[in-house]
């Protein structure tokens, strides 16, 4: 198809249509073939165009028929690559936050800890077993001020992203400073 225009998707979708007319013509004239030779209901221009209605009729249904079940394949199909590509692409996204130099936890709107990547737990000295579903405020020290985590959760419970520094403590007791962006992630109904 040198030369043609539209995107892949759209020029597969025409092969795929222009293939299942033929097989439909294909159909219809062995069909007629069949008829003429090997029933010997006449002549095989008879047989392809017969004059009985109800004829073409039954053989127009299973022309609509075939026409249906090759779309509902196409389509489908279509979504079945669809569903490939989204998955290659999450788990493209899984591994890129696996390995993020960088700490990356997720948590439920109450504040646990649903998920955090490796970076977060060589930095912390938490095992996922202690981490998950509890508080990340498990990390906190007396040096950062409350007004500074109020701003925060206003920020973030109001659907902006908050930038700042946290002065944590690690699991062994050692202080650390981390810089932080955090980022309110929204469902389809903005929650």
């Amino acid at each position: 198809m040198a030369g043609a225009k539209g995107s892949p998707r759209e020029r597969e979708g025409l092969k795929i249509a222009l293939m299942t007319l033929l097989f439909c013509a294909g159909f219809w004239l062995l069909d007629a073939a069949s008829e003429s030779l090997v029933f010997n209901h006449g002549p095989f221009l008879a047989a392809l165009w017969p004059d009985d209605p109800e004829e073409i009729w039954m053989r127009s249904i299973v022309l609509a028929v075939i026409l249906a079940f090759a779309l509902v394949l196409h389509q489908s199909l279509k979504q079945r690559r669809l569903d490939v590509e989204r998955e290659r692409s999450l788990r493209t996204l899984s591994r890129a936050v696996e390995a993020s130099p960088a700490t990356v936890v997720i948590t439920d709107a109450e504040g646990r800890i649903e998920y955090a990547n490796p970076k977060f737990f060589s930095l912390t000295g938490y095992t996922p077993e202690e981490a998950i579903g509890h508080n990340p405020r498990i990390l906190k020290t007396d040096e950062t001020a409350p007004s500074e985590y109020a701003r925060l959760w206003e920020t973030i419970l109001s659907g902006r992203v908050w930038q700042g520094e946290f002065h944590n403590r690690r699991k062994n007791g050692d202080l650390f400073w981390e810089s932080a962006i955090i980022s309110p992630v929204l469902d389809e109904n903005q929650q």
